[in-house]
């Protein structure tokens, strides 16, 4: 624990903590997810890295079995939080079969709040690399965020799927993986999409961005989508993102201006004309 000298106050309130979330005889949902809860705000501090935050991952995996949805959440909340704050955790968890379950969650929840647990815990085993990373491959974590973050979904699902796949992408060695599995065009429906916030649209661009950087594959398959062509040329007149204004601009005037996409930007800006001409 770092070598300094831990309070025995502090070390016996972070026990007391890891006592509470093991399930067992007399844990009630309500004492589950209390003690998830004070985990995410020790993980918070920042002093966490005295804890031996890692001691907590196990633990936390079993509540992801427990029949009550409020624990679940609350189990991947304070996963996320755990791991975010401490490498350790991150690599016990990563090592674990965390991404596995959390993807096969995924198939079958139906409440938006678990849902956007789920999504947060894949982004934060995958951005800081391997082994996490390769762990949300291989359980079809891409797949699963690919799936939350088209329309039909509540915002707040949609923007957290997006989080994770930007996450992701931030790893330059996801970006081959994300591209096999055709996210650039995930995220070019994304900018296309008919009344999709602003906040959805950024974290699309934003991922986008990542993804079109020397993939001539990419920048083709987003030229030829009339809609994210369109969205692009929204995003680039809005005055609301001086970030995404900027980032859709550089992106829009490289498309038009390689050899390899600028005739097949020019067609598909006709066919967003002509669509708008016949509205």
């Amino acid at each position: 624990m770092s070598g300094q000298a831990v309070p025995v106050e502090v070390q016996e309130g972070f026990s007391k903590v890891l006592e509470d979330i093991r399930p067992g005889v007399g844990s009630s949902p309500e004492k589950l997810s209390l003690a998830c809860a004070a985990l995410t705000m020790l993980a918070a501090r920042p002093n966490s890295h005295i804890f031996p935050l890692q001691d907590s991952i196990s633990a936390l995996r079993q509540l992801l079995d427990d029949e009550h949805t409020l624990v679940q959440a609350n189990s991947f909340a304070a996963m996320t939080a755990v791991c975010e704050a401490s490498d350790p955790a991150w690599r016990v968890a990563s090592s674990s079969d965390v991404a596995a379950k959390t993807v096969d969650m995924l198939r079958h929840s139906l409440d938006d709040s678990l849902i956007l647990n789920m999504l947060t815990i894949l982004g934060a085993l995958a951005e800081p690399g391997d082994p996490g990373l390769r762990a949300v491959i291989r359980a079809g974590g891409i797949e699963a965020c690919q799936r939350y973050a088209t329309e039909g979904q509540q915002p707040p699902v949609q923007e957290a799927a997006l989080d994770a796949i930007c996450r992701m992408a931030a790893v330059p060695a996801s970006r081959p993986f994300l591209s096999e599995k055709g996210v650039a065009e995930t995220l070019g429906l994304v900018l296309g999409q008919a009344g999709a916030s602003m906040d959805i649209k950024v974290r699309a661009l934003m991922a986008l961005a990542m993804l079109l950087g020397g993939s001539q594959t990419n920048q083709k398959k987003v030229a030829s989508m009339p809609a994210a062509v369109a969205g692009l040329a929204v995003l680039m007149r809005q005055n609301d993102d001086e970030d995404a204004r900027q980032v859709s601009s550089t992106i829009f005037a490289e498309l038009v201006k390689a050899p390899e996409t600028k005739h097949i930007m020019i067609e598909s800006m006709q066919i967003t004309q002509e669509s708008a001409a016949k509205r």
